[in-house]
């Protein structure tokens, strides 16, 4: 639905820059700024709306080392409400993970340059900085946070390189305007850029 407020989460690997963070399932909500001055750009996904109390799961399978999660709640100036309740927080998998090497060091060789142009029309050009031989997966993430397309998946050499996403999904279908994410990972390391199309 279309959201004028809401609330979403982040993560940070080096306390300093947050990226989006997905939930299972996707945020139930997109913000549409009214021009009253909102606390999130338009078509930001989030949660919005009133309902009961509900179970998120966040996959954070990808991660490895020290993290930080920061909840972000916002309003608009028309109106006020109860807001929001947190409660019984719970994270899994700590005892696999304790002896992986921390995340600040894995993500510092991996790089992903802004998309170009940005925004865009028909192709985006995203370039990356593959530190090491491995597996490489970008993806492209719409802001409900599903995956709409898979521009690589492939063992790649140290080096740099260049994809082209033409706005279309894994099906060949032209995507709607709107942000879009696109994500890249090698093992632990991560990195996420955003980059909107148009039309």
């Amino acid at each position: 639905g279309i959201a004028f407020d809401g609330g979403l989460l982040e993560i940070s690997i080096d306390s300093l820059a947050y990226e989006p963070l997905v939930p299972a399932g996707g945020y139930t909500h997109t913000i549409h700024d009214r021009g009253y001055g909102g606390p999130f750009a338009e078509g930001t996904a989030c949660y919005s709306g009133t309902f009961g109390w509900t179970r998120v799961e966040i996959d954070l399978s990808s991660y490895v080392g020290s993290i930080q999660i920061r909840f972000r709640f916002g309003s608009d100036s028309t109106g006020a409400g109860a807001g929001w309740t947190i409660d019984d927080i719970e994270v899994r998998g700590l005892d696999e993970a304790a002896d992986a090497p921390d995340a600040r060091f894995l993500s510092a060789g991996l790089v992903l340059d802004p998309a170009q142009p940005n925004p865009f029309e028909t192709d985006a050009r995203i370039t990356l900085r593959i530190p090491y031989e491995g597996r490489v997966r970008l993806l492209i993430v719409d802001s409900s946070g599903r995956a709409v397309r898979t521009l690589m998946d492939e063992t790649c050499v140290p080096g740099e390189r260049s994809v082209v996403w033409d706005g279309r999904s894994d099906a060949g279908r032209a995507l709607p305007s709107g942000v879009y994410y696109s994500i890249v990972r090698q093992d632990g390391a991560r990195a996420t850029g955003r980059m909107v199309l148009v039309k």
